[in-house]
């Protein structure tokens, strides 16, 4: 009998995981990369937002 656990996780390879009960882990937003019987494997992306004024000239 295979572990549902395990089985339940790689069902999330390729896949973004919400099965996590923390909020930070939800925030995080991690995609499953690899699952074996004694690791899971999360890519994190991160995004940055650039906010720049430059000063207008006036006419």
């Amino acid at each position: 009998m295979k572990n549902k656990r395990l089985q339940l996780l790689q069902s999330f390879i390729g896949k973004p995981f919400s099965g996590s009960p923390s909020p930070f882990a939800k925030w995080l937003n991690g995609t499953v990369i690899a699952v074996d019987e004694n690791s899971v494997e999360f890519q994190f992306e991160y995004n940055s937002i650039v906010i720049s004024s430059t000063p207008q000239k006036s006419l």
